[in-house]
């Protein structure tokens, strides 16, 4: 017996030979203490959830390029924690940091990542923010 919607819809999904794909949405700063609404423990009970309705993949969306690699590190981690799921991530490089937070990603577990690039000239300073991968 269905319990409800979401888990119809990863009920449905897999009747008709699909696959159902979850998504959670990345906002604001893991590590800022002034903003506690979207902590670890909240993106993975998102997962959880998410596992529960019987999708089978999660998605990581970050439409506001906010995920950098100290967050992807502590995020995908925490996920690893709840589920099993392949994890995907979709980001937009509007600061010229994504490809850096992409290979924490990879490092972390991220299975499938894609990367929409905003076009614009880059600048020397953009070059220091490679420094986010040394140590």
């Amino acid at each position: 017996m269905l319990r409800s919607h979401e888990e119809f819809y990863g009920k449905a999904a897999m009747m008709k030979g699909k696959i159902a794909g979850g998504a959670i949405c990345y906002t604001g700063d893991l590590f800022d203490p002034a903003h506690t609404k979207y902590s670890l423990n909240y993106y993975a009970g998102i997962a959880s959830d998410l596992k529960k309705a019987e999708c089978q993949v999660l998605a990581i969306k970050d439409m506001a390029s906010l995920f950098r690699p100290p967050a992807a590190r502590a995020l995908i981690a925490a996920l690893r924690d709840v589920t099993d799921l392949p994890i995907h991530l979709h980001t937009h490089d509007t600061f010229g940091i994504a490809g850096a937070t992409l290979i924490a990603a990879a490092e972390a577990g991220v299975g499938l990542a894609l990367i929409i690039a905003v076009y614009r000239h880059f600048k020397t300073t953009d070059l220091d923010k490679i420094d986010t991968l040394k140590g």
